[in-house]
């Protein structure tokens, strides 16, 4: 799973530092100037134009003659002279500033950093943007999703898809490209929408991404979204997830959604290394009533796990699949003392797995 550190407009009075993860050196393009260069360069394509000029768009904002107090004064002239360092702060400041800083000269200031040369600079004047204007804000922070810095998108991604569903268009179309990173963002964001724009991409994604993380997202994706479109393409790609966290997410997808055909043998992933594996598919084979003998036999072994919840959903699945108990306590540690119980469920299974094989 990928690992961020985020700007966030809740706390843009935290010194804007957007880039890396873990402290990583920013990642900056080599048509970008220097950290202190006051350089701007356009992040929309050539082809398209600027946006109109909206009753959504900072010079739509009523300006107040002189009203603006001497700070937010203080720091227009930094976001428009300052080193790179020193912009970035003062934006920062800017978006927390409030009703002082909601006019057209600021505004303006922020909108001309959006194209700055600096990846850092473009970041913190879309947050200020949008800090200031909400929805309003986003026709002008929009090229930020197209940025020729991931970190930027990624950033711009997080923050406009808090938004809501209105704007999972936006989010979908920054899936162009392959970076995993902003693949994750886009359906963690279009899950908590629960929009259902991306779907087919999702489907389609999750056969061609090699990223579990992605297809970890995706698969909670389509679950929020309530939708069965893509059993198919988890069901077929599931034996080569490795990550438990991946694992569940498909089984807890396949397990509300998918088909008997989806779930063709599905007993197979109690014998999974992982635990967490081993805990969701007892759920799933006793939400859907697998007692085929394959699967009771699998279950039975979890009785021996060393893992108490491991124990625990094995006998709470044999329990609901055959009215049967033996005795067996999972929650006792002694696993002499467990034998016994075991060996019970054992003798049952021999005495009883022709008939179990019919099932």
């Amino acid at each position: 799973m990928r690992t961020r550190l985020w700007l966030s407009i809740g706390c843009l009075a935290c010194t804007v530092s957007l880039i890396g993860c873990g402290g990583d050196a920013p990642r900056t393009s080599e048509k970008e100037t220097s950290s202190d260069s006051t350089t701007e360069r356009s992040t929309r394509p050539a082809t398209e134009d600027p946006p109109a000029e909206t009753d959504d768009s900072p010079s739509a904002a009523s300006t107040d003659g002189d009203a603006l107090n001497e700070d937010v004064r203080a720091l227009l002239v930094t976001v428009r002279d300052g080193n790179a360092a020193a912009r970035r702060t003062a934006l920062t400041k800017l978006g927390t500033s409030g009703d002082a800083a909601r006019d057209q000269r600021v505004y303006d200031a922020i909108n001309e950093r959006i194209t700055d040369g600096d990846a850092e600079v473009r970041a913190a004047a879309g947050l200020a943007m949008l800090a200031l204007r909400g929805t309003k804000g986003v026709p002008w922070a929009r090229p930020l999703l197209r940025d020729e810095s991931e970190d930027v998108r990624i950033v711009m991604i997080d923050e406009i898809g808090k938004l809501g569903p209105t704007f999972a268009d936006e989010l979908t179309d920054a899936l162009d490209g392959d970076v995993p990173d902003i693949q994750e963002i886009v359906f963690e964001r279009l899950a908590a929408m629960k929009s259902k724009r991306g779907i087919a991409r999702a489907v389609t994604l999750y056969g061609e991404t090699e990223s579990e993380g992605v297809r970890y997202q995706i698969a909670r994706y389509l679950l929020a979204c309530d939708t069965d479109a893509g059993c198919a393409a988890v069901a077929d790609a599931v034996d080569y997830l490795r990550g438990s966290s991946a694992i569940v997410a498909a089984l807890r997808y396949l397990g509300a959604k998918g088909k008997a055909k989806h779930l063709d043998e599905i007993g197979r992933f109690l014998r999974n290394d992982h635990d967490a594996v081993k805990i969701e598919t007892a759920a799933l084979v006793t939400k859907r009533k697998f007692k085929d003998a394959d699967t009771v036999a699998n279950l039975i072994k979890l009785l021996a796990s060393d893992n108490a919840a491991v124990r625990r959903a094995g006998h709470d699945a044999l329990r609901a699949l055959t009215n049967q108990s033996f005795g067996y306590d999972p929650a006792e540690p002694d696993a002499d003392k467990r034998a016994p119980a075991a060996a019970k469920w054992r003798a049952w299974f021999l005495d009883n797995e022709d008939k179990l094989s019919q099932e």
